[in-house]
């Protein structure tokens, strides 16, 4: 899949969804979901439009969020799910000034929009101005669908899905229901190596978001796509050491995927 910053393919016909996508849980799939039909429907190309940081660390840099998911990941999942390209739209004091008019004008100048897919709470421009009606007006005007998805609940629709309520989820240990909302089992990137002075080979974790120190059942899945091998982990200030560390040293090196699925 594509990933840029600039705007390329500026006539090319495209179906654009909006959103942060931190996370790319079951929610945001909806919308990529939608976007695939209107993509069919248009034999057109599919394009996710983000920023290239999360808007609280340029307008609250106190309160942003440690994030789920990096743009690397990010951009695997997009396709996964269906995404052609993904364009990463700086995220500036100057482009979080722009009223929500500016703004939806930039969007029209980057391609020649089919449809739009955006979530019930996504908003933009200057403070946050922008809403789902402003966007149906504007596709109204300017002769492009727009199709605004309601919240994907789970518990009997008392939970909304979100990067926040799985952030919290995460950060608590309850990997359960961080998977319910993904809609898979967390994962997290790192390398595996045997730290100077240890006896132990271990993966040392890049995320910053991750679960209590604790024993946790995990897959382990290697760069190159090999089949991913079950493991019981300790997980310990950033690194997870498998406790059965036979035919786990030499993989020392290779970039890996920790997939945590419970903790014991």
């Amino acid at each position: 899949m594509k990933v840029f910053q600039t705007d390329e393919n500026r006539y090319a016909p495209r179906v654009v969804v909006l959103g942060t996508f931190d996370g790319v849980h079951r929610g945001h799939q909806k919308l990529l979901a939608i976007g695939g039909e209107l993509k069919e429907e248009a034999h057109a190309k599919l394009r996710v439009c983000t920023f290239d940081r999360h808007p609280l660390t340029v307008l609250r840099p106190e309160a942003a969020p440690t994030l789920i998911t990096s743009i690397p990941e990010k951009a695997r999942m997009m396709r996964l799910y269906g995404a052609d390209e993904m364009q990463l739209i700086p995220f500036t004091r100057r482009l979080a000034d722009l009223s929500p008019e500016e703004f939806l004008q930039r969007l029209r100048g980057s391609t020649r929009l089919l449809a739009v897919v955006a979530g019930w709470n996504y908003s933009f421009g200057r403070g946050g101005a922008g809403t789902a009606e402003t966007l149906i007006r504007d596709g109204e005007r300017h002769g492009y669908a727009v199709r605004i998805v309601p919240p994907v609940t789970i518990e009997g629709g008392d939970r909304v899905v979100s990067s926040s309520a799985v952030r919290e989820a995460v950060a608590a240990g309850d990997l359960h229901l961080a998977a319910i909302m993904l809609g898979r089992f967390p994962e997290f990137g790192g390398i595996a190596e045997q730290p100077a002075g240890s006896a132990e080979s271990s993966i040392r974790l890049r995320n910053r978001l991750l679960p209590p120190d604790g024993i946790y059942r995990s897959r382990i899945r290697f760069s190159g796509e090999r089949e991913s091998e079950k493991r019981v982990i300790r997980l310990e200030n950033g690194r997870a050491t498998p406790e059965d560390q036979p035919g786990f040293r030499q993989a020392a090196g290779e970039k890996c995927r920790l997939i945590l699925e419970g903790r014991l």
